[in-house]
């Protein structure tokens, strides 16, 4: 049993933080207030301070791209805005080329061969928007995946 610095309560080991006091985790203190204290106080520094935390998460947030050299849209990785205006624009173009029956799709994935309703158009060229390839998702995925881990 412990005491709380906060709530002046006493409650079990259980109820309280673990601040580990080496890298492998192994060994740790309990913390001196305990975990509702603990969110409570947290909710009150994240309100009080939501103006400087924002402004920090940001700035991480465009560090970290700058030091990786991407930048995040819609979930996948690009090289720059250069890059992901020329891909929408390649996927508007073949959406209207489709609408027009310019663009016929499958009914099947054309790496594994699976029947699937939802097949995903996927652009080896962003210029040349007309040359598409119908893939199922997870097919499409390891794709992106396969490009992203190659730069």
């Amino acid at each position: 049993m412990k005491e709380c610095l906060i709530c002046k309560i006493e409650k079990d080991e259980s109820e309280f933080g673990k601040t580990f006091r080496n890298k492998l985790k192994t060994k740790f203190n309990l913390r001196s207030y305990c975990k509702i204290c603990d969110r409570i106080k947290n909710k009150e520094y994240c309100e009080k301070n939501k103006e400087i935390l924002s402004e920090k998460r940001k700035k991480r947030i465009k560090n970290e791209r700058e030091r990786i050299g991407i930048s995040v849209h819609h979930g996948f990785s690009v090289v720059s805005e250069e890059v992901h205006k020329k891909k929408e624009s390649c996927r508007h173009k073949a959406i209207y080329l489709r609408k027009l029956g310019k663009i016929i799709p499958t009914d099947f994935c054309q790496i594994c061969g699976i029947r699937d309703m939802s097949l995903e158009m996927h652009h080896a060229d962003y210029d040349r928007p007309e040359m598409v390839v119908f893939l199922c998702r997870p097919c499409h995925l390891k794709i992106h995946w396969k490009v992203l881990n190659e730069r």
